[in-house]
């Protein structure tokens, strides 16, 4: 009798101890697959506070690993790969691109990312002088925002030799962007008078331009005006560039 007992004691301690290892394994696959991911709570708002929709995209390794949309009534969830890079990138038609960008020794599970939206202000290009016939030509920047951190790209036909801009840094032409020179525009001006120069063959075909873009919002929207030969006609037209 007494042998049974102990037997039984021996069989139950084997079985608790099997459930304790088995717990232990669980808890701790459980454990390692939270750690595998960082939950995201991402919301984008505007300049009163209050929450808009527009566009996410989660980057790793400079690709697109997720994208979405935020939400209205509060925040989005989504996850990134635990110990790695990212990058939270917001878009839309009517606000200026944001990145936000994370390392990868975040040591946590759960990570707020709140998208401080601000809307693209109005913006409009003029100018003085007609092309081909004056040089300079006097470009005119009127924007509701300051005008800074902006891009000023210029292009031209095969009858011009060489276009510049004078006062502004050079600026590496952004791959996105097919024109010939940019110029850094820093100010706290709202409103700009840009003189652009120009050198030119001695040719009159009626055909040669000079082209005018500004790069705004991250860089990735432009307004763009085109001077045309002996025209006082000008062209101005928005293009939003698009991730590549």
């Amino acid at each position: 009798m007494q042998k049974a007992f102990l037997i039984l004691g021996v069989a139950v301690l084997v079985i608790i101890g099997a459930i304790a290892v088995s717990y232990f394994f669980i808890e701790k696959t459980i454990v390692a697959d939270s750690l595998k991911n960082i939950e995201l709570s991402i919301k984008s708002v505007n300049e009163n506070g209050d929450n808009i929709i527009n566009n996410y995209f989660i980057l790793t390794d400079g690709f697109i690993f997720k994208q979405g949309k935020t939400v209205e009534g509060g925040y989005i969830k989504d996850n990134v790969p635990y110990n790695k890079s990212f990058s939270v990138f917001f878009d839309d038609d009517n606000i200026y691109s944001s990145f936000h960008d994370f390392n990868s020794n975040l040591n946590i599970q759960q990570l707020e990312v709140v998208n401080r939206a601000r809307a693209i202000g109005q913006t409009n290009l003029s100018y003085s002088g007609t092309f081909w016939a004056d040089n300079p030509i006097n470009l005119s920047i009127n924007s509701t925002d300051v005008i800074n951190n902006m891009l000023l790209c210029i292009h031209w036909s095969r009858g011009i030799i060489s276009s510049t801009i004078s006062g502004f840094d050079k600026y590496i032409v952004p791959s996105r962007v097919k024109m010939e020179k940019c110029y850094l525009l820093e100010s706290n001006e709202t409103s700009l008078i840009i003189p652009i120069t120009y050198k030119k063959y001695n040719t009159n075909n009626n055909e040669d331009f000079l082209e005018v873009m500004l790069v705004f919002g991250n860089y990735d929207y432009t307004r763009t005006l085109k001077f045309e030969e002996n025209s006082s006609y000008y062209k101005i037209e928005d293009v939003k560039l698009k991730i590549e």
